[in-house]
């Protein structure tokens, strides 16, 4: 959907050559990420991911995606085991003792810029975002209560994802890093960070992209 909306306000404002660009790009990225995860033994795929919004703070458990939409349907086109999957509604909470009892292997926190941040513990990612503050959120979500139990706690695979750009052309980016950390190195030859810089460099030079966009402890 995001190359056919491009490619509709690339006609509509003149600027086909720059839609075409970006919609190049997308469209390689996406056929990589394909090519190479289709080409892996399914015993390659198994591992456990889970996904949370963490616009709730660490208190309260945020929403997670099944296979069809967001961060769901990323994981989903990576061929990836996402614990929640199955779930009936398109986004929703799970319980702390689903989390547990599932034990992912692999945790993605996904932030953003949202309100009255200063008064919470929410993740906290994108555009004016520090690394030192993002991480120090995520680390709250890290010592959440009997979190150390979790793999992917012990094994230090919980990172932060950029939910704010999520519904733009950038999110090839964030199916790269997420592949890699699902598919360890399988796609060591991309930088999702430097992507992302590069995308505001070359169609967004008015913007300032410094920010917290993928974070890794």
């Amino acid at each position: 959907n995001h190359t056919q909306s491009t490619a509709l306000l690339g006609s509509l404002l003149g600027r086909q050559e720059v839609a075409e660009a970006q919609i190049s790009r997308y469209v390689e990225a996406v056929r990589v990420l394909q090519e190479r995860i289709n080409a892996l033994p399914e015993a390659a795929k198994t591992r456990r991911v889970y996904v949370e919004c963490g616009n709730e703070g660490t208190r309260v458990y945020g929403n997670s995606y099944n296979r069809t939409v967001l961060w769901g349907g990323i994981l989903n086109r990576l061929q990836a085991h996402n614990i929640a999957a199955d779930m009936k509604a398109p986004y929703a909470a799970l319980s702390r003792e689903f989390v547990l009892a599932q034990n992912p292997e692999i945790i993605f926190i996904a932030g953003s810029i949202w309100q009255n941040a200063a008064e919470n513990d929410q993740m906290r990612m994108g555009l004016m975002v520090s690394r030192e503050e993002a991480l120090e959120r995520l680390q709250g979500f890290i010592r959440r209560p009997l979190w150390e139990r979790l793999a992917a706690v012990r094994n230090k695979q919980v990172f932060g994802v950029d939910h704010g750009s999520l519904r733009c052309m950038m999110d090839y980016a964030f199916s790269l890093f997420m592949a890699q950390k699902i598919y360890p190195g399988l796609f060591d030859d991309f930088n999702a960070q430097k992507e992302i810089e590069s995308f505001f460099k070359t169609y967004l030079p008015e913007i300032d992209p410094s920010g917290t966009f993928v974070l890794e402890p």
